[in-house]
């Protein structure tokens, strides 16, 4: 970890506070307007259903607005955008205010999530030490995540939720302090620079359906557990409600990401065989789950639980995380920002579907995921060789003498 920027400490922590900052706010939107605002609670859960959809209309303009300017000033924007929006709604008074302020939460969001991870590839120069430096974001972002709930959620009981947005909003306003002075340090220069091109839209392709697929069966999965728990009285686990297993996935996301960027500090991954391993660890994720519901009867049904979110967890860490790093480094800079858009505007719409979609718990389902994950294993393989072959050939040709 010693061969990264240290230039980029500052833009980790501006990670951690954007996602500190927004999901404080949106733990306590809903609290906020039927509690201070006194508003009908069908409004509140209305107009935090429309404020969240409207960050997929932010993810499209900020992937079109940094064709018009550099990824570091919309991303300032955006946080600008966060912290008013935050302030408009801590010292709202009327349901009709409260409502706008959390609609320019979403835009402020969309342009943000769209813009740093370019300004990210910008500060590494497009390194291979990219992989590494995506699965430290992801890592912050997650991190950031979990103190939002907590802390916020904890100043809002507390001090009222008027507090915990104010304190919401002077997180945002310090991450936009900090990223003003995150710069790249002419220095600092990375090793292993790679010269960006258009990069390989199929693979592209092919991980965005794969996310969308892990997501949607995901969201079902975890539907079925529930239920599950909820069903099965000889579970001790059951018996007690504050447990989470997200926060199994929580802390093996964190665990196995900082193991993950340490080691890609040291080497490159091709990102096929990244793609590939994910697939093959969410195959494995499936089949526990399968032998947890159709064979495990009594306390030990824990363990294939967290063996799924574990697993799962890690296949996250070699789909999404790695495909963003191949993004950022392979495709224009002036197109980056809007692919790394409309792949979040799917990671977002894909659960939506599956809210309107029946999956029985059966073997049969459980099964044919596990073969979805494996063909696209192999698709991966299959493609990193075909790549590894084409290097080869061309090299070939460039050794061979010409004969005249």
């Amino acid at each position: 970890m010693l061969s990264h920027p240290k230039s980029t400490i500052p833009f980790f922590a501006v990670v951690m506070l954007e996602r500190w900052g927004y999901y404080g706010v949106r733990g306590l939107f809903i609290l906020f307007i039927v509690s201070e605002i006194t508003a009908p609670e069908e409004y509140a859960i209305s107009a935090f259903g429309w404020g969240t959809t409207i960050i997929v209309l932010g993810y499209l303009i900020g992937g079109i607005a940094c064709r018009l300017g550099t990824p570091k000033m919309i991303s300032l924007i955006g946080l600008g955008v966060q912290t008013i929006a935050t302030l408009i709604i801590a010292f709202s008074y009327g349901k009709e205010m409260a409502s706008l302020g959390y609609i320019l939460m979403g835009i402020g969001t969309g342009l943000l999530r769209t813009s740093i991870l370019t300004f990210l590839a910008q500060l590494y120069q497009r390194s291979k030490l990219l992989d590494s430096a995506v699965q430290v974001n992801y890592i912050m972002s997650n991190i950031g995540g979990f103190l939002g709930g907590l802390v916020i959620g904890i100043v809002g009981s507390l001090y009222g939720f008027r507090a915990g947005l104010l304190l919401s909003g002077i997180i945002f306003l310090s991450a936009f302090t900090v990223l003003c002075f995150t710069i790249a340090v002419k220095s600092e220069l990375t090793p292993e620079r790679e010269k960006p091109v258009k990069g390989n839209v199929l693979i592209v392709l092919l991980a965005v359906v794969l996310i969308a697929v892990s997501f949607l069966v995901y969201d079902n999965a975890t539907a079925n557990i529930d239920y599950f728990l909820s069903t099965t009285d000889m579970l001790v686990l059951a018996e007690f409600p504050v447990f989470s297993w997200d926060y199994v996935s929580a802390i093996a996301t964190a665990i196995l990401g900082i193991a993950l960027a340490i080691f890609y500090s040291y080497k490159k991954v091709a990102t096929t065989i990244q793609l590939t391993i994910g697939c093959i660890c969410a195959a494995i994720a499936y089949v526990i789950l399968l032998a947890g519901f159709e064979g495990a009867r009594g306390e030990s049904i824990s363990t294939f639980f967290i063996g799924f979110y574990a697993l799962e967890s890690l296949a996250t860490l070699f789909i999404r995380a790695p495909l963003e790093a191949y993004v950022v480094r392979k495709f224009d800079i002036r197109y980056s920002p809007l692919i790394i858009g409309l792949i979040y505007i799917v990671i977002m719409l894909v659960p939506e579907v599956g809210a309107i979609t029946t999956f029985e718990n059966s073997a049969i389902t459980l099964s044919l995921t596990v073969a979805i994950f494996l063909a696209f294993a192999v698709i991966f393989i299959g493609l990193y060789f075909r790549y590894k072959q084409k290097i080869e050939n061309e090299s070939e040709l460039l050794d061979t003498p010409i004969q005249l």
